[in-house]
């Protein structure tokens, strides 16, 4: 499996992601703050900063947790929690600097095949790591309803985030069709795809590869569902709770700027946006990622504090890990000389097996 990550392209993806980042963010401040801002901010209870800083680490130990669950269909390969959520943070890092999926299934890949597994096992179990998330999205439905039954007062900002999840949730319910059903799911996109004028044979070229990937994707999930479903069901749980670790961020941000968010309303709208965020083409969802806290935080704080609270749910959950990240990559480096080779060539040498 390849995919290209030279040096310069690294600095670049880097860079981009920095400036975009950081201009998202300004232009958030600068529309929120004023001088009520500031004026909470200085009752702000900072007894809630350990509790936040100290969910983050929690956060990604049950990311880890699925890692650990999913090898547990083997006696002897079960993944370390610790040494799970390391190779998640270092994944995490990769995500953010170069947004290419394969470069983080790549990654998943090659550092669990040193954990014990073979090749294929390891492709088995990136390979559901990034399925998983879609059935759980499959809750949204529900969820849908349940808020548009409760008639709260909306800002514009929510009610675009309700309008988001329309597609999202047809988007989701596709994919997860698809992994039961793969060869129906080709028959109508190809028939989609025939209707194309502008270069066909290009067209159909590339809806054949991606029909390839998504038949491997659904042949591993299928095994899983059948054979390993104990492993299956307790991934589910572990990236709940990683979901609950998050939310838990979330709203302790709230509470520490004086307010009481309902937890209900809370969890629910967190819940929406969770695909969005997960789903978002950009680096670390960038735009998407500060969109829609945004919106959460305006069903509970006045306008001037929503960017600040923004601001620090980003730095608990995008800026530290990268650090975090940044750190342990620089260990396995050390650990492994050929890791920094394989990246920068964008090979990583029996991914293909």
């Amino acid at each position: 499996m390849a995919f290209g990550m030279s040096k310069s392209a690294v600095v670049r993806s880097a860079l981009l992601f920095v400036l975009l980042s950081a201009a998202v963010m300004v232009g958030i401040l600068i529309w929120t703050t004023d001088a009520e801002t500031w004026l909470h901010f200085s009752d702000f209870r900072w007894w809630v900063a350990p509790i936040v800083l100290g969910l983050a680490a929690l956060r990604w130990i049950l990311d880890g947790m699925v890692f650990h669950a999913l090898t547990g269909h083997s006696p002897g390969k079960r993944v370390r929690p610790l040494r799970a959520a390391a190779i998640r943070l270092i994944a995490n890092l990769i995500s953010v600097v170069v947004p290419v999926f394969f470069g983080v299934f790549s990654t998943h890949t090659y550092l669990l095949k040193r954990e014990k597994l073979q090749w294929g096992e390891s492709v088995a179990v990136s390979t559901m790591r990034a399925v998983l998330p879609v059935f759980l999205f499959l809750l949204n439905i529900p969820v849908m309803f349940w808020w548009r039954t409760q008639g709260n007062g909306r800002t514009a900002l929510q009610t675009t985030i309700e309008a988001l999840m329309i597609p999202v949730i047809a988007a989701v319910i596709l994919v997860a069709a698809g992994l039961f059903f793969p060869d129906r799911i080709h028959r109508v996109v190809s028939s989609v795809v025939r209707r194309f004028r502008h270069d066909p044979l290009r067209v159909a070229e590339r809806e054949e590869r991606l029909a390839g990937e998504f038949g491997n994707f659904s042949r591993v999930f299928r095994c899983y569902f059948r054979e390993k479903f104990g492993c299956l069901a307790a991934a589910c749980g572990w990236l709940l709770a990683m979901f609950l670790a998050d939310s838990a961020i979330a709203m302790s941000i709230v509470w520490g700027l004086g307010f009481r968010p309902d937890p209900a309303q809370a969890l629910a709208f967190l819940f929406m946006i969770w695909p969005i965020v997960y789903l978002a083409p950009t680096p670390a969802g960038t735009g998407a990622f500060e969109f829609s806290y945004l919106g959460f935080y305006a069903l509970f704080m006045p306008t001037a504090l929503i960017g600040l609270a923004v601001l620090i749910v980003r730095i608990a959950l995008t800026y530290l890990p990268m650090i975090a990240g940044s750190v342990l990559l620089v260990r396995e480096f050390r650990r492994d000389s050929r890791l920094k080779t394989m990246l920068m060539s964008g090979k990583f040498a029996g991914a293909d097996a």
